[in-house]
């Protein structure tokens, strides 16, 4: 059994991942993790050269890495796709204190250790732990869901898709978590944390002219 499931929906960016992982090890002290990590090729760097920088990254003792490459990126179906693809990876592996959805693009405010948030606000099932500035809500932003949360919400959701959020355009966040004061009122466990911020949306803006990286193709 894994302290932590880590499930990460990433783009072939390394020059991104060498800044917003950068901390990554110090924040996850003290964790046993398993970490899959799926990456849709958008922009030009070669896969392989995203999966050997993150495999250098990331590597230490405590992290169990898994890494699936997909060739093709950059619609709203192969983003569905990769959360779906972790989403059934990680049901395959059981954890001590759930599953930490985190996004390639999320870099920690400051250094602090994860383990403690855990032991102090994790209340056993039906809990959720938000670790960015937002409303109290559950969403795909970095954070901690319980694993009966998870199976509930995002691994039964994500495979029996209904709706508009399906029908009209996929789009795995509002399938799984929409409406979201109707799933966030589930919640009997719900803390939020300032722990991340977005550094996508700057760095995109910076490299590639503001574009989404699920919507270039």
């Amino acid at each position: 059994m894994y302290d932590l499931i880590i499930l990460t929906a990433a783009v072939n960016r390394s020059l991104l991942h060498n800044e917003s992982f950068s901390e990554i090890l110090k924040i996850l002290d003290g964790l046993k993790c398993k970490w899959i990590i799926h990456i849709n090729k958008v922009l030009d760097e070669p896969l392989i050269e995203t999966d050997r920088n993150l495999k250098r990254v990331l590597k230490n003792n405590n992290i169990d890495l898994d890494i699936k490459l997909t060739e093709s990126g950059g619609t709203h179906m192969d983003f569905y796709n990769a959360i779906k693809y972790l989403a059934n990876e990680g049901s395959k592996y059981k954890s001590k204190f759930g599953v930490f959805l985190l996004e390639d693009d999320w870099k920690p405010i400051e250094e602090f250790k994860l383990k403690d948030d855990l032991l102090e606000f994790l209340k056993g099932e039906n809990t959720y732990i938000g670790l960015v500035e937002r409303s109290p809500e559950v969403s795909f932003n970095p954070g901690i869901w319980s694993t009966d949360i998870f199976e509930k919400f995002l691994l039964y959701k994500i495979n029996n898709p209904v709706g508009r959020h399906w029908n009209e355009n996929p789009n795995p966040e509002r399938v799984v978590v929409y409406p979201m004061s109707e799933v966030t009122s589930t919640i009997k466990n719900l803390k939020m944390l300032l722990r991340f911020k977005d550094i996508g949306r700057d760095w995109m803006r910076k490299y590639y002219n503001n574009q989404k990286t699920f919507l270039m193709k």
